[in-house]
């Protein structure tokens, strides 16, 4: 999902309606795992994919008509079915996709997830009573970001996300939730470059290029420049150990 909050970001600020497909349940060969997401707006602009191209026109489909009616829905797909067969899904393995409308609500608590420095969960509720019903849950340390969730069901969810995760469980019951999708937040990884030689350029244009935040050390002014580093996270004109007081 990281990957596609900034143009989702940019949809729902532009007015267009947005709809999200998250991949919930897996078995087999699938094509992408449990928490791959594609987001899809009422225009028919796309993002993301849920399983690299096999299944995606039934997906849009399926989007458009959960934007239109504001329903959530949850599809099936595996080679045994028609359906499979007709868009495509040949690798032999089957998945759970869950289409719902994502609205500004959903952005504010994704943004917040990923923006923490520790692991986080964020848990889709697929199926509940109340205000819950395709919500986004944001847990840290028992605490949610939806006050009316009583402390006891707080612990509960942290307790299970961390038993169930732990042994590659996705799906999850809880009280006052009847089902909800969990997905662990891992914060954006860090590489530390202490010396800006010739070949940290090439490193550090890599490492951004795959998801890393990059901080680069160097007492040199001529090799701590913006023109050799340019766009990384931090570059500090210093001494190693005091630059590492300031990570």
């Amino acid at each position: 999902m990281r990957d596609l909050l900034d143009q989702v970001e940019i949809w729902l600020k532009n007015g267009q309606s947005v709809a999200l497909a998250t991949v919930i349940k897996t078995w087999g060969s699938s094509p992408r795992p449990a928490g791959a997401g594609m987001a899809i707006t009422e225009t028919g602009e796309i993002a993301g994919s849920v399983s690299g191209g096999c299944v995606e026109g039934a997906v849009i489909d399926s989007a458009m008509q959960v934007l239109r009616t504001g329903q959530p829905e949850r599809i099936h797909f595996g080679v045994g079915d028609d359906l499979a067969w007709e868009v495509g899904l040949s690798c032999g393995g089957e998945i759970d996709v869950y289409i719902r409308q994502f609205e500004h609500k959903n952005l504010e608590i994704w943004k917040r997830a990923l923006s923490k420095t520790n692991s986080v969960y964020l848990a889709l509720v697929l199926a509940g009573s109340g205000p819950y019903l395709g919500a986004d849950l944001l847990l840290e340390n028992s605490e949610s970001i939806f006050s009316d969730l009583s402390r006891k069901t707080r612990d509960q969810l942290t307790e299970i996300a961390n038993k169930e995760l732990a042994g590659g469980i996705h799906l999850i019951e809880a009280p006052e939730i009847q089902e909800a999708f969990f997905h662990k937040v891992q914060p954006v990884p860090e590489l530390i470059l202490v010396g800006g030689v010739h070949i940290a350029i090439p490193l550090a244009s890599l490492a951004k290029t795959v998801g890393f935040e990059v901080t680069v050390i160097d007492p040199r002014r001529l090799f701590s420049t913006v023109d050799r580093f340019p766009d990384i996270k931090l570059l500090l004109t210093e001494w190693p150990e005091g630059a590492f007081q300031k990570i």
